[in-house]
């Protein structure tokens, strides 16, 4: 004890000492500091002055300092050496405090004497220069120290000492400490210690303290934490001394050997091991106490205080549980979840979505383990795929960059830890309502540090488009075996966006992005079923499609899966993996069992090891004959099967054992092994040599059930009682009765094509062999099973046919959807359906356009079928979509009807590809209705829209002339034969060769067949005719419908020639009075014929009149019926002929007008006569043959009238009717005001409805005449309007539209083909805007709505003519032109239309934008060019509006009609004329 008192005296004296120091501040060091002798002194500035460092001293009494002066020039130090320090008390300072005496070289000890201040001097003479410097020094009373003794450390003014909640690792629950006293002169011993209960830093929780025997103290543990304790220690002279104690209490730390699992999803209940005794208080994870509640033995864990990222989880994380007095340090396996139901392994998805934020990051995340074997035996739905994430960036981040496999998808960690799946079949999770069509898998999209490890399935299936793990992505997927069940269930592959198809496969199928990694893998699809799709599309990578593998196992026996299985260790039975892989599964980590070469996760193993038997060998045969087969039963399928001896010309392959023609009788021994156990079975089989037996048989059709009979007639002489019957590796024996056996051929139905079996057969004494091709039929007898098997949405494979006729009228194909695909064949064999009733699907309940097949498919065949009485409604077609084959099919339809659809047709509708053959085929179209208008002519093609030219003898017949644009694309017209109900054809050869005559029956030499059974139309005839043709002149022959017209052999000799219906008849060759025979010949029986004898007559005197004269046929209409007025028409001849005549022939052109009568030069003759289809520039041929004359009169046509606003409004009803079918000629006779709602509404609510060319393309011409229509409104939202909806070939001209408005879509033309003349179109804001209610107010965007707009086509890209034509937008005002959007100012116009003398004047030049952007505001859309300089055909004269110009296109100066247009050149302006 005396030598440690005496050590901490001095390390006290050495604390004052450090103290004294601090306060003299920095000099006193300076003041100790020599120059070492024979260094060369410093050069200073002999002007500088010289200073003194020392600093005043504070000291206790008692005290000897020891210190020295020091000499600086400016900061450099002088060489004390040269320099004689004296140091004098200052004047007036108290004497006795302290005595100082100098040293050399500046030393000076200093003895402090007695409390109190004085003050002293210190000088020098340097290099001359005197220099002094005061230092005053204090002498204080001398302090006491306090020091403990016991186990404490120094610490920030005080001492500290370290307890512990118990007796652990050195550390102590109470500590005792005596304090001893020292002033550093006087040694006090050990004191007591007056210690400050009170203090706010002393915390009597945390630790206690009680005195012992004599001056200890003890310090106790009260509880975890730090509290500063300060005691006072008091001097027999009053002197002072005070000690700080920082005390801290630690927890005691033990380590259990105790591993719990943590289900943070499941709730998580601990019980606690026996060495945790008190209660708990706390339960700290990854830095945050998860404790919720403590009962006993047991603690509950808050499941939301534990992380969400599967970085912070996992196995063997870091857990203290802590008590009052202990620190318990555990290793747990914090998991997410642990799943170890089917319910679980549905939920988890769902949870790692909610752990990523999925719908804002796209991304899944979470530490997943198994817990059990799952028997899932379900469709599982993949938690995300890549169609998801790809929308989801799109929408949300919107970066295009779905591929960012660092960013998305799962990145968390899935463990099966060893566990088995059995029965799951994965499909993606977008369309979930189509199977999942969108690139998913058990975890569906995987991240760069998403994990999938130790897990098997068992009986797994896949459906396409998706990976069983993954389809896409990064990570590891390791230690994973899947055994397959099935790949595949015939759903489309959908490629992504037209660029990889989503291939099927274990891991990573879709595309290799060089993020992910296989590693210890195994996939056995060996007896997997792999739908033909997959095959035939090439979507197969049953391994892996990513270049990162390390050892990957794959089995199958589909060859093309082998071929694309993305490993090079791939085999095609268990046998040739132990043969050929053995080394490389070796490799496999530990999870692995690989005992025997076959790899294993060890839970599984062991599992299956447990449940399974010693090999076991049954189904081997007593004998097989040579060409035969035998698939044996192994017990297990983890087993192989060999030939003792390999005997020649027996093939093993897998189960299966096959004895080729190369075997020789005798007797062979076949041995299967176990590869678990190492087992072993055998079997003796006797090997018998067959013969082939010579005999042939065509294809026999045969029911597609379980009992079919199958005649075998044709091999009766090698026929015993019996038979064996193998096709593939399956055989059966059979009975032979009547030269017939029965078959169970049921599995065969989804067979289109012919199956080989080959019939085994024992007769006197000799083996044959027998290969038959069946063609297993389902055969279709009823309408509910016709309905039942197309109308559902399926792919049917099979080979479907009739056996009579079957009437479908009681089951109309309704109210659906979708139907059927057909990959296989339909085969009517010569029968019909008849009655059938097609009806698309509603369209206000999603309905589609469909047919008997939505699609027929390339291997598909609808053949030597009749549908009569075919009703076809709405958008429906017979057979959406051709790419397969249609021969020899009769269509009658009893009503086709379009009602204004578009995507409609008979045989391959617009938006399907087409590509499939047509060969014999014949359809009767009598009962065509509701054909779509011509803006749709591109979509309905009412027999098929080709695809193809791979067309053979197809007639179409009984279909109106008018209709004849809307049979095929114009392209495609010549690959067909067309009948209409007018007589002409389309000018194709009528097809009379190549048919098949067992469906086609031909009535007499050279004609066209009749589907055999039913009578083709017979009427023949002639629908134009005459009996008399001048000498050198020709007239017009139209036949009936079906009919062809030839010459006799009496014509051919004149010289008599037909072209086109035309029939001349020569002036030299031939007499007037002779006579030839003309037929009509009904295609469909040729031989049989109506003839007509031609009498050759004299040529009549040709005469033309110059002066056209206009008839006004001021037709009528009522009720649909268009009439011409009953009024007489007269025409002046005097010019020409004087004379006077009756009954004389009139016709115009080829139309016959009755007759008329002449007098004195005068015809006349009734309007009513001429029909109203007749209008416009004509010829009125005049016949007197009294006179010998014919007189041509040049004619204009007129259909009617228009001086009125109500005689405008009913001109839809002329156009619109069936009688004039867009046509006819109407003409202006006054200005019509206020027009007002033209074609205005909003959907069905309409202001206004008086457009025409609606229901038919406006063919015909509306003539102006120079008036002007004003405040017309053209605004029907949801409708594309114009004044004229659609050109059709027809003419608008010679008009005026003034303070014209128009909305959506709409315009004066709002689209079609035509021409537009002399037309001047004034928008004017002023008058306002035309909402759908009518012409309202004068809102900021007056003259034209916020949408696609286009004067003479808004939305048709139209090849249209423009000649002399004006758009003045001269009062528009600018708001309009920033309101709106797509205005093509012209029209949207295509690149074969025609400008001449277009011009736009008052067009604001700031406003014009480009095409590509659509912002801007276009003179027309073709290419994507504004200002209209570049057309090739034609350009657009744009006059800016006030002072800026005009866009460079030259002035378009000449070639005005000058009866409507004003041009002045010189002042660039065209004026309309006002009438």
């Amino acid at each position: 004890m005396g030598d440690s008192r005496e050590m901490k005296k001095r390390n006290i004296i050495i604390s004052l000492l450090v103290f004294f120091a601090m306060s003299v501040f920095c000099f006193a060091g300076c003041a100790t500091k020599t120059n070492d002798k024979g260094k060369t002194d410093p050069i200073y500035d002999p002007d500088a002055a010289p200073s003194l460092a020392f600093g005043d001293l504070t000291l206790e009494t008692g005290d000897v300092y020891e210190g020295r002066v020091t000499v600086y020039y400016g900061d450099k130090e002088y060489d004390n050496t040269k320099v004689n320090f004296v140091w004098t008390l200052a004047d007036g300072a108290a004497e006795g405090i302290c005595s100082v005496a100098g040293g050399k070289n500046g030393a000076v000890t200093v003895t402090a004497t007695a409390e109190g201040e004085t003050e002293y001097t210190v000088s020098a003479t340097v290099n001359g220069k005197y220099v002094n410097k005061a230092v005053k020094m204090t002498v204080v009373e001398r302090r006491i120290a306090l020091i403990p003794e016991g186990n404490v450390t120094a610490e920030k003014g005080g001492y500290s000492v370290t307890l512990c909640t118990a007796d652990y690792d050195g550390l102590k629950t109470a500590e005792d400490l005596t304090f001893v006293a020292t002033d550093g002169v006087t040694d006090y011993g050990e004191v007591e210690i007056s210690w400050d209960e009170d203090d706010n830093d002393y915390d009597e929780f945390v630790a206690s303290f009680e005195k012992k025997d004599g001056k200890i103290y003890t310090f106790k543990t009260e509880g975890v934490g730090e509290t500063i304790l300060t005691g006072t220690y008091t001097a027999a002279d009053g002197r002072t001394a005070g000690v700080k104690l920082y005390i801290r209490v630690l927890k005691a730390m033990m380590n259990l050997d105790y591993r719990p699992v943590i289900d943070i999803e499941h709730g998580i209940e601990l019980d606690l091991p026996e060495e945790v005794k008190d209660t708990v208080v706390s339960v700290t994870y990854n830095g945050v106490n998860v404790l919720k509640s403590c009962d006993g033995g047991k603690v509950t864990l808050e499941a939301s205080s534990f992380p969400k990222e599967s970085k912070y989880l996992g196995d063997g994380k870091d857990l203290v549980i802590s008590t009052a007095n202990y620190d318990y340090a555990v290793k747990a396996d914090v998991y997410t979840m642990v799943i170890k139901t089917k319910a679980d392994m549905d939920a988890w998805g769902n949870i790692a979505r909610t752990n990523g934020n999925f719908n804002s990051t796209a991304a899944l995340d979470g530490y997943f383990a198994l817990g059990a074997n799952i028997e899932y035996n379900g469709e599982y739905v993949s938690p995300t795929d890549c169609d998801e994430v790809y929308t989801l960036n799109l929408k949300l981040i919107k970066d295009n960059t779905w591929q960012n496999t660092a960013r998305f998808g799962f990145k968390g960690v899935f463990d099966g830890k060893g566990y088995n799946v059995d029965g799951m079949a994965v499909k993606g999770r977008s369309k979930k309502s189509d199977g999942g069509t969108a690139s998913g898998g058990f975890v569906g999209y995987m991240n760069n540090d998403g994990v999938v490890k130790n897990i098997s399935f068992t009986n797994a299936g896949l459906h396409e488009n998706s990976g069983f793990i993954t389809s896409f992505g990064g990570g590891l997927i390791e230690n994973v075996s899947i055994q397959f069940k099935f790949l595949g269930i015939g759903k489309d592959t959908q490629d992504a966006g037209g660029q990889l198809p989503r291939a099927m496969g274990a891991f990573y199928p879709y595309t290799d992005n060089g993020n992910g990694r296989v590693v210890d893998c195994f996939v056995d699809a060996i007896g997997a079923e792999i739908h033909p799709s997959a095959v035939a599309k090439k979507v197969l990578h049953i391994g892996t499609n990513t270049r990162n593998v390390e050892n990957l196992v794959v089995l199958t026996d589909n060859a093309y899966a082998a071929q694309t299985s993305g490993s090079s260790l791939t085999a095609s039975s268990y046998k040739q993996m132990v043969d050929e892989f053995s080394s490389a599964i070796a490799n496999f980590g530990e999870e692995w069992e690989k005992t025997n070469g076959v790899p294993f996760l060890k839970n599984y193993y062991n599992a299956l090891c447990a449940n399974t038997a010693a090999i076991q060998l049954s189904g081997a045969p007593e004998k097989l004959y040579g060409g035969m087969s035998a698939t044996l039963t192994l017990s297990h399928k983890y087993a192989g099967l060999t030939a003792d001896d390999s005997p020649v010309g027996i093939t093993i392959n897998g189960n299966t054992i096959r004895v080729t023609d190369e075997a020789e009788s005798g007797t062979i021994t076949v041995r299967a092994k176990s590869y678990l156990d190492g087992s072993e079975a055998t079997a003796s089989i006797q090997i018998i040599k067959a013969a082939e037996a010579p005999v042939t048989s065509g294809v026999i059709y045969a029911a597609a059930e379980e009992n079919s009979e199958v005649n075998l007639s044709f091999a009766a002489d090698y026929l015993g009682e019996t038979v064996k019957v193998r096709q593939g590796s399956t055989e059966k024996d059979a009975a032979v009765t009547d030269n017939k056996i029965t078959l169970d051929l049921s599995a065969y139905a989804d067979k289109a094509t012919s199956v080989t079996f080959t019939i085994f057969s024992e007769k006197d004494g000799n083996l044959y062999y027998i290969d038959v091709e069946i063609q297993p039929v389902t055969y279709l007898t009823s309408a509910q099973q016709i309905y039942d098997t197309f109308g559902k949405e399926v792919t049917l494979t099979g080979y479907y046919a009739l056996k009579d006729n079957v009437d479908m009228s009681s089951k109309p194909f309704e109210e659906r959807v979708y139907s059927a695909t057909l990959e296989g064949v339909l085969d009517g064999n010569g029968y019909a359906l008849e009655n059938l009733t097609l009806t698309q699907y509603d369209k206000t309940k999603g309905g589609i356009q469909t047919g008997l097949l939505t699609q027929l498919s390339a291997t598909g065949v609808v053949k030597n079928i009749a549908f009569t009485d075919l009703t076809l409604n709405r958008a429906t077609s017979l057979i959406a979509c051709n790419q397969g084959l249609i021969e020899n099919v009769y269509i009658k339809f009893a009503k086709f009807d379009c009602n204004d659809e578009t995507y409609k047709s008979t045989l391959g509708r617009n938006g399907k590809t087409n590509s499939g053959e047509y060969k014999n085929i014949v359809i009767d179209y009598t009962n065509i209705v509701n054909v779509p208008h011509a803006t749709a002519a591109n979509n309905c093609c009412i027999f098929a829209k080709l695809d193809t030219n791979n067309v053979t003898n197809v007639v179409l017949f009984g279909v109106d002339k008018k209709y004849e644009n809307y049979m095929i694309q114009a392209s495609k017209n010549n690959l067909v034969y067309i009948s209409y109900t007018d007589g002409t054809t389309n000018g194709t050869a009528v097809p009379t060769t190549g048919w098949d005559s067992e469906y086609w029956v031909t009535k007499s030499e050279g004609s066209v067949p009749f589907f055999k059974g039913y009578t083709a139309p017979s009427a023949k005839g002639f629908a134009e005719k005459v009996t008399e043709i001048e000498l050198g002149s020709s007239a017009t022959f139209a036949p009936l419908a079906l009919n062809v017209i030839t010459l006799g052999d009496d014509a051919v000799g004149y010289g008599v020639t037909l072209e086109n219906g035309v029939v001349f008849v020569p002036d030299n060759g031939v007499s007037v009075g002779a006579t030839f025979k003309i037929y009509a010949r009904n295609i469909f029986d040729y031989a049989n014929a109506e003839e007509v004898t031609v009498t050759v007559a004299q040529p009549l005197e040709r005469v033309d009149l110059e002066t056209t004269a206009t008839i006004d046929l001021n037709a009528s209409v009522s009720n649909g019926t268009i009439a011409a007025a009953d009024k007489n028409v007269e025409i002046d001849l005097r010019s020409v002929y004087t004379g006077s005549a009756t009954d004389v022939p009139l016709t115009i052109g080829n139309v016959s007008v009755q007759t008329g009568e002449i007098a004195d030069g005068i015809l006349t003759f009734s309007a009513k006569n001429i029909p109203v289809t007749v209008y416009g520039n004509g010829t009125l041929s005049i016949k007197i043959a009294s006179a010998g004359k014919l007189i041509s009169a040049p004619v204009f046509v007129v259909t009617k009238t228009i001086g009125t606003l109500d005689e405008l409004r009913v001109l839809k009803d002329y156009t619109d009717s069936e009688t004039m079918q867009g046509g006819g000629y109407y003409k202006l006779t006054a200005d019509i005001e206020n027009i007002g709602n033209w074609a205005t509404g909003y959907g069905a609510d309409t202001t206004g409805n008086y457009m025409f060319g609606v229901k038919y393309g406006f063919k015909g011409v509306f003539d102006g005449d120079g008036h002007k229509l004003v405040s017309m409104a053209v605004c029907w939202n949801g409708v594309d309007a114009g004044f004229v909806k659609t050109l059709d070939g027809g003419t608008i001209k010679n008009v005026a539209f003034l303070d014209f408005i128009a909305g959506n879509d709409d315009g004066v033309v709002h689209g079609g083909n035509g021409y537009i003349e002399n037309v001047y179109v004034r928008f004017n804001a002023k008058v306002g805007f035309t909402s759908w209610k009518g012409v309202v107010s004068e809102p900021p965007n007056a003259g034209w709505s916020s949408d696609a707009y286009g004067t003479f086509s808004s939305n048709d890209n139209s090849e249209i003519t423009l000649t002399n034509v004006v758009i003045d937008l001269s009062y528009m005002a600018d708001a309009v032109w920033t309101a709106a959007k797509t205005q093509n100012i012209v029209g949207c116009i295509s690149d074969k239309a025609q400008f001449t003398n277009v011009a736009v004047i008052g067009m604001n030049k700031s406003f014009i934008g480009s095409k590509t952007d659509f912002t801007g505001k276009m003179l027309h859309s073709e290419s994507s060019y504004t200002d209209g300089t570049t057309r090739a055909n034609g350009k657009v004269y744009v006059a800016y509006s006030g002072e800026d110009g005009n866009n460079g296109v030259e002035f378009p100066a000449n070639n005005w009609n000058t009866n409507f247009w004003t041009v002045d050149a010189a002042a660039g302006t065209i004026t309309w004329k006002t009438k």
